[in-house]
């Protein structure tokens, strides 16, 4: 059976780690991210032949058919093994910390997670190598491999292919590549919510998320869902990834999206 599900880790992983927990009002990091997001494509990419643009989209497209041919599998023959990966995931916040009963502590994901994050923050409204470009994305891969039904990892990743900008052709291929991981995420955002309806945290980048599908009237019902069970949640820095809404929906719904970044 581990042959079959090495894509999700390590045996170890799977079995838990010893971690040291405390209080979650010690040690916390803010790894939350404003994007300023003037229009649709804020970085440029510099240094990409079209050889390795090619390579990159042959890369993204077998990855992602490992991962779907697993979670076929999974959810076909090992159902048992799927409920527990949900419950496992379901512990983890968008910034990969986790939560055991009362006490949330940063985990090796948060830590991996922050190295993608830090890179989004300094590059967005900046150029890039193709080279750095390619060297961040296999960090969000290879925690796309581990953990492939953390929806947060494809939300954060279909926001670096979306935000890139190149010439026609090739934008319209990143731009592929990130609605495709838009809708894998929002997949994975419904069979979480299905057994937590009510997380704050699900409901928020579950909406972020449909601005990104262009399903804008559905995603300000969960931003305001999110809001009313947990008014404060843009505060909790620690337990945030990178915190975006596309800026292109309709203007009335993008008003409602900036009316909370700027109220919380």
């Amino acid at each position: 059976m581990w042959n079959k599900i090495g894509v999700l880790g390590s045996a170890a992983s799977l079995l838990g780690l010893a971690i040291a927990f405390w209080p979650e009002i010690q040690g916390q990091q803010n790894i939350e991210i404003h994007g300023n997001i003037v229009d649709s494509n804020v970085f440029q990419i510099s240094g990409l032949s079209e050889s390795q643009v090619r390579d990159l989209f042959s890369e993204t497209v077998n990855e992602n058919s490992k991962i779907d041919s697993l979670i076929k599998e999974l959810r076909t023959n090992q159902k048992s093994l799927l409920n527990r990966e949900i419950v496992r995931i379901s512990k983890h916040f968008p910034s990969g910390y986790k939560k055991e009963s009362i006490l949330i502590a940063p985990t090796e994901l948060s830590d991996r997670l922050k190295k993608g994050f830090a890179w989004m923050k300094k590059n967005f409204t900046k150029n890039t190598s193709g080279k750095e470009f390619k060297r961040i994305d296999s960090l969000l891969v290879e925690i796309q491999r581990d953990e492939p039904f953390f929806p947060y990892i494809w939300f954060y990743r279909g926001l670096m292919y979306s935000f890139v900008r190149s010439n026609k052709t090739y934008g319209a291929k990143f731009l592929e590549i990130a609605k495709s991981h838009f809708e894998r995420a929002d997949k994975l955002f419904d069979i979480f919510l299905i057994r937590e309806p009510n997380n704050p945290y699900l409901l928020l980048y579950k909406g972020m998320n449909l601005t990104h599908l262009s399903k804008a009237r559905e995603s300000v019902l969960y931003l305001n869902e999110s809001l009313r069970i947990k008014p404060d949640i843009f505060d909790r820095h620690e337990l945030l990834g990178i915190i975006c809404y596309w800026k292109h929906i309709d203007s009335g719904y993008a008003k409602v999206w900036k009316s909370a970044f700027d109220k919380y």
